[in-house]
């Protein structure tokens, strides 16, 4: 197994802390929006900033599919699904105000995007956050949480992603992605979709109360991902769709012929109703993880 990435990926909040950046206070998502770019730290000095009410998208309808890409500002655009997108940034940190007696709060009223996609951006930290949909009527997400696209070096840490997003977090083809000391809850779908990543670590996570359709974490061509000290509990299988039932698993390795290095370590998974572990034993590896109380999980 190898560990030198670990080595890399733990000194790299180290090293954004150390780069020099401008300090700007938010108290709404108008001023949130306004204030991305590189080489700065966003406090959040509010409750709630509901990023689909910015002044530019009020006049988008909520069913937004088939509209072209709306480009709010230079590192800012929209679009259906990716949601509101930052783009092409460095050197960002994000990060809900510590007086505060909550996590300052993103969130979405549109149930088929993403609550905040990250595309082509380097040295993204996130800190003291909770993210989740709003929706004006009762119903379910087709949108997920926090979405990464072809981002390097992020750091995301004590905060809490929510359902009904339909995935808590969705990696594509990024590098070197940190998760610690996270809360992932009540997603509609799954818990994550990690594709074609490499030197991925979640650490001292809590994963929990996820309604499973196929799959808990679905995966596809990752190299590196390591599960440290992590809690899975009370995930339960949406057996809806007659084609899943008896069939869903934590990781489904989709499609997988490049993943590799996938372990978990310290982990507890206590009180899942899930129907088997993975469908690839051969790219899961195991230390001293414990069961407890799970139908079928061993």
């Amino acid at each position: 197994m190898k560990n030198h990435f670990l080595i890399i990926i733990f000194l790299f909040p180290l090293f954004a802390f150390a780069q020099k950046k401008e300090i700007i206070r938010v108290t709404n998502a108008d001023e949130f929006v306004k204030a991305i770019g590189s080489n700065r730290t966003i406090i959040l000095s509010a409750d709630t900033f509901r990023l689909r009410n910015i002044a530019q998208l009020k006049n988008f309808p909520l069913d937004t599919e088939g509209f072209p890409d709306y480009r709010i500002n230079d590192h800012v655009s929209y679009s259906a699904g990716w949601g509101v997108a930052i783009l092409d940034v460095t050197n960002l940190t994000i990060v809900g105000d510590s007086i505060a007696s909550t996590h300052s709060l993103l969130s979405t009223s549109d149930e088929g995007d993403q609550i905040l996609t990250f595309s082509n951006c380097n040295g993204i930290s996130i800190r003291y956050i909770d993210a989740v949909h709003i929706l004006p009527t009762v119903g379910g997400c087709t949108g997920g949480v926090l979405f990464f696209n072809a981002c390097k070096n992020v750091w995301l840490s004590n905060s809490t992603l929510s359902g009904c997003g339909s995935c808590g977090i969705l990696c594509d083809n990024d590098t070197n992605f940190f998760c610690t000391k996270c809360l992932i809850h009540e997603c509609s779908s799954c818990l994550m979709e990690l594709k074609g990543n490499q030197h991925l670590l979640f650490e001292d996570c809590v994963f929990t109360k996820i309604k499973a359709l196929g799959c808990l974490i679905e995966l596809a061509d990752c190299n590196d991902l390591h599960f440290v000290r992590c809690d899975f509990n009370h995930n339960e299988a949406d057996e809806t769709d007659d084609y899943y039932k008896g069939r869903v698993s934590v990781f489904n390795f989709y499609e997988d012929k490049k993943g590799k290095d996938i372990l978990l370590q310290d982990c507890i998974f206590s009180d899942n109703k899930l129907d088997k572990m993975t469908n690839r034993d051969d790219l899961l590896v195991r230390n001293n993880v414990k069961y407890i109380n799970n139908n079928n999980l061993k």
